[in-house]
């Protein structure tokens, strides 16, 4: 019985834990509720400075499609020769496992490059 009394007494002290650390943030949320135009004036002094590009960081529209198409061609050359390693490792029986995997890793990894490329550069439209 002494027993079943002590568990019931922890589950009131962890309910209590509980409460406390579920209802801090919103009672001091609360206490900031007046501050939030100091807040607002803190964000705004950050905001005033206009970051200015230099003229390294400028690509032009041409440029960058340029820069997608030598990406692709690379890409297309990659997988063209991931192919033929993996035709002549199946047909011909050569040993190109290694270059065969290792072209295929450069091909993920450039398609992939590729593509975040293309979202960052072009996804608004």
């Amino acid at each position: 019985m002494a027993r079943m009394k002590g568990s019931c007494m922890l589950y009131r002290v962890l309910a209590i834990i509980i409460t406390f650390f579920i209802v801090s943030p919103v009672l001091t949320a609360s206490d900031s509720a007046g501050q939030s135009s100091t807040d607002h004036e803190v964000i705004d002094a950050f905001n005033k400075h206009e970051i200015v590009e230099g003229e390294a960081v400028v690509i032009t529209e041409d440029e960058k499609h340029q820069i997608m198409f030598v990406m692709g061609l690379a890409l297309l050359a990659f997988l063209v020769l991931t192919a033929g390693m993996g035709v002549a490792m199946g047909v011909y029986g050569k040993n190109l496992f290694t270059g065969h995997i290792v072209m295929a890793g450069m091909s993920l990894t450039l398609a992939f490059a590729h593509s975040v490329v293309a979202v960052v550069w072009f996804w608004p439209y």
